[in-house]
C-alpha cells in the first residue's frame, strides 16, 4: 500500500501555532489601525503600498475592475429585491 506524505496542516501543533500567529497579527494590525492613542506604526507601509499599486494600474484595468464592481453591486440589488417580493 501506498504511504502518502503528510501535509503541513495534518499537524495538529502548526494548525494551532499558525492560527495563534494569524490572530495576533490580526491584533496588531486592529490596534495600530483602530486605537486613539496609536503611533500608527504601519501607516507609511500602508500608504507606500497604496501608492505602488495605483502606480501600476492601467486606465484599462481599473475600468474593467470598475465595470465589475458595478455589475456585481447590480446583481446584489436584483437579487436583493426579488427577495423581498417573494417574502
Amino acid at each position: 500500500m501506498m504511504q502518502l506524505s503528510r501535509m503541513p496542516g495534518d499537524d495538529p501543533a502548526a494548525l494551532i501555532w499558525a492560527l495563534a500567529a494569524t490572530t495576533a497579527g490580526f491584533a496588531v494590525v486592529a490596534t495600530d489601525v483602530f486605537w486613539p492613542s496609536s503611533l500608527h506604526l504601519l501607516q507609511p507601509l500602508d500608504q507606500w503600498t497604496h501608492e505602488l499599486v495605483v502606480a501600476n494600474l492601467t486606465p484599462e484595468f481599473r475600468a474593467d475592475v470598475a465595470d465589475k464592481v458595478s455589475a456585481a453591486v447590480d446583481d446584489c440589488q436584483l437579487r436583493f429585491a426579488k427577495s423581498l417580493h417573494q417574502s
